[in-house]
């Protein structure tokens, strides 16, 4: 693959003006790499196999500027950079077309003047109306192989049938790239096309789809792409969405120049020595790591062409292209059964390949099988939420919610989504990506839902929101979760703070701590919860502990205190203390809960006193000895294999201690020297009763 040119100083340089690209459609064999080399001198056609056959099958790149595309003699004001792509036009290299596609600010439809409009035109058209892109030129190229009269003729014929789509209203200019006739004409038009040039999302997260990957010698990976939103600057570190991998931006040239910074909209080459080209591939996408969360499932708003035949049923199979990427998708209809051609509706799509998509990306749909005059594209429309969910419950309510988040403001959309969030709300980081801005700019657009009491901040500076609906919600269940506690636990004085927390949590993680204290803190203040000395109760509780049961607990307490390293067993202490098991059971559960013992086995539990002091002792003489063999640990515990495994294994679960072979050491140290003073190793078991 021929690279885009470089220069020696890919590290120095300079940004230029934000520029222009045009990309080309239309049917195979219809002029259009003719109209590019025409137009700039430059063949894109460089590869042997398209020279040897006529027919360009890769991606090409040009790069000039206005004044260089307009007429001889004809100066214009205010130079614009201008960048090509030409893309293939077999049906057989839709999916490059689409690649090619991607981020173009306008097109030039090539129609051959001998031939009208074939079916890969039309369906080049509807990838480009699919896009987004509503700017172009329709060039009536090869307009010397027809007389006047026909060439009128085939001008009807087009507008009628761009009669539906934005491009009737494009300039129709007929030109030869062979004779040189409507050439002129043509770059005036050009140069009308891109006075105004669309301003892209440069405070969104940066998003680099990969559409060529080759390596430059004394270089090394060189990526290049039209960079869709963001800003990025040499020294940057890059992630790949495919592979994972991370490099560092040692240069950057924006179409073809060197520079130190590219913004969203231009024609971007990076090169990332640190990353092997076979890490990369077209359809990869560069980001920043960990900002843009890669999605699974999609909320879209889908349209079906008309050019279909039969509806689109609620659950459809295909190819999905967004970014430069091409993976298999399924597509499932919201709120209704079927789509009509020609019709739009919300559905949600899942991937079968992570993408980094955000709200506003477009995106194509292709079926597997062609349609009559226009190719095996059977849709596509507009990205509304990447923080999407696998459908279940009302898809009717759903449709109208995409329909509404779409219309809405950033602050707006920040409310929507907090309110779908889980109860642990969003970091503002992660919110921002996801509504495609930045952190700043959302925590701009949601002061006054701040304000307003309906959105709260989290941590100073702001690092995470959530909604005021969804701490309710948390209130609600944490209040339940405390009642349930005391009704199941009279004896007790409160629930622990962390068991709580641990309650409030999901997938098995404790519900954050920020969180966490901002829902305690709106009970307390509103007088319904107190925590006393780290126990938490409702303000109208009362321990139902009676006298005898106050003393019960300080006598089971006190036998474990006294029992030291070996400590009862529960059908022990029933003898001792002639109590039921049920009582000790419960009086037991207590003492744990309120930290008094420590549960280390099933049924056995040591005073937390005791417990805390032998610790001590064994990190003592690991700072001393760098790790202990079974004979020692015997003589520091100075208890029976009984209870000195069990301990063993409990240090080992709090990460105090790891087994090493036949020694444990201190957590994280998993050398394999013997301790000192041991000059032989003998078998340090984990289970009772091997050893």
């Amino acid at each position: 693959m021929v690279p885009e040119p470089l220069t020696e100083n890919i590290v120095s340089g300079t940004r230029g003006p934000r520029g222009f690209v045009i990309g080309t459609a239309g049917h195979i064999d219809h002029g259009k790499t003719a109209l590019i080399r025409a137009l700039t001198g430059v063949e894109t056609d460089r590869l042997p196999e398209e020279v040897r056959r006529g027919i360009t099958i890769d991606l090409g790149f040009v790069h000039t500027t206005r004044n260089r595309l307009a007429p001889d003699g004809v100066r214009v004001e205010g130079d614009v950079p201008v960048s090509f792509i030409d893309v293939p036009g077999h049906e057989r290299f839709i999916r490059t077309m689409v690649a090619g596609a991607q981020g173009v600010d306008a097109i030039l439809l090539a129609v051959a003047a001998n031939e009208g409009m074939k079916p890969q035109t039309r369906e080049h058209l509807s990838i480009c109306d699919l896009l987004g892109i509503d700017r172009g030129i329709v060039v009536l190229t090869k307009s010397d192989a027809v007389e006047t009269e026909e060439l009128e003729k085939t001008r009807y014929r087009i507008r009628a049938e761009l009669s539906g789509h934005p491009a009737r209203t494009w300039p129709m200019i007929a030109c030869s790239a062979h004779t040189g006739r409507g050439i002129d004409a043509l770059r005036r038009a050009l140069c009308e096309l891109v006075t105004h040039v669309r301003p892209r999302p440069e405070d969104a997260p940066l998003r680099l789809p990969v559409d060529r990957v080759f390596s430059f010698k004394g270089f090394g990976t060189i990526a290049t792409g039209t960079l869709v939103s963001g800003h990025l600057r040499v020294g940057d570190e890059l992630e790949t969405t495919f592979a994972g991998k991370t490099g560092r931006v040692r240069g950057i040239h924006v179409r073809g120049q060197s520079a130190t910074l590219a913004v969203a909209g231009d024609r971007t080459a990076v090169n990332l020595p640190a990353l092997a080209p076979e890490l990369l591939e077209r359809g990869d996408t560069l980001v920043r790591p960990g900002q843009v969360p890669p999605s699974r499932f999609v909320e879209v708003l889908v349209t079906h062409l008309p050019a279909n035949r039969v509806a689109m049923p609620r659950l459809t199979r295909g190819l999905f292209h967004a970014l430069t990427a091409q993976v298999n998708a399924t597509v499932r209809l919201l709120g209704q059964d079927e789509l009509a051609p020609g019709q739009t509706g919300a559905a949600v799509v899942e991937l079968d390949s992570l993408l980094p998509l955000l709200p506003g990306d477009r995106f194509v749909l292709r079926g597997y099988r062609k349609l009559a005059d226009h190719g095996t594209t059977t849709g596509g429309g507009e990205v509304v939420n990447v923080d999407a969910r696998k459908p279940r419950g009302a898809a009717v309510s759903r449709a109208v919610w995409i329909q509404r988040f779409r219309q809405a403001e950033v602050g707006q959309k920040a409310l929507m989504l907090l309110e779908d969030a889980p109860l642990t709300g969003r970091s503002v980081d992660e919110l921002a990506a996801r509504l495609a801005c930045s952190p700043a700019r959302l925590l701009e657009r949601a002061a006054p839902l701040v304000n307003g009491g309906q959105v709260a901040l989290i941590g100073t500076p702001p690092e995470r929101m959530i909604s005021n609906a969804t701490l309710d919600r948390l209130a609600t269940r944490l209040l339940t979760i405390v009642r349930r506690r005391q009704q199941s636990s009279p004896l007790e004085s409160g629930m622990g703070r962390e068991s709580l927390r641990a309650s409030l949590g999901a997938a098995g993680r404790p519900l954050s701590e920020p969180v966490f204290d901002v829902s305690l803190k709106r009970l307390q203040g509103a007088g319904q919860i107190v925590e006393h000395q780290g126990l938490v109760r409702t303000t109208d509780f009362k321990p139902a502990a009676e006298e005898r049961q106050r003393q019960l607990l300080e006598r089971v307490h006190a036998e474990y205190a006294r029992a030291g390293l070996q400590p009862p067993l529960q059908r022990e202490l029933e003898v001792l203390l002639a109590e039921p098991g049920s009582e000790l059971a419960q009086a037991i559960g207590t003492l744990v809960r309120q930290g008094q013992l420590t549960r280390v086995a099933m049924g056995l539990h040591f005073d937390t006193a005791v417990i805390s002091l032998l610790e001590g002792k064994l990190r003592a003489f690991l700072d001393e000895h760098g790790a202990i063999t079974p004979q020692q640990w015997k003589t520091v515990s100075g208890v029976s294999r009984k209870y000195r495994i069990p301990l063993a294994e409990h240090f080992d679960a709090r990460r105090v201690t790891i087994r090493v072979g036949d020694l444990r050491r201190p957590w994280g140290k998993r050398a394999s020297t013997p301790a000192q003073g041991h000059g032989g190793a003998s078998r340090f078991p984990t289970k009772p009763g091997t050893n």
